[in-house]
């Protein structure tokens, strides 16, 4: 396990976090918005096809801790 703060993990992938739980620390990162569940860190990444930042709210909606989006669909959250 990497002990990182997830801010320390948004800084790094240039992303923000758009949502946080109560708890300074997320339980495990997905990246497929159908996984994500209470304490997870959901990873919208933008891939050929899909760009997943676009599921964050469905991963907030299934109990996500959190989710770490490009700063469009963080703006889009707030």
């Amino acid at each position: 396990m990497i002990d990182l703060p997830a801010e320390q993990v948004a800084a790094e992938a240039g992303a923000e976090i758009a949502a946080r739980g109560a708890d300074a620390y997320f339980e495990r990162v997905v990246v497929d918005s159908r996984d994500a569940g209470q304490g997870d860190l959901f990873v919208g990444i933008r891939g050929e096809h899909v760009d997943g930042g676009r599921f964050a709210g469905d991963a907030l909606s299934a109990g996500a801790w959190g989710v770490l989006v490009d700063p469009a669909h963080a703006a889009e959250l707030a």
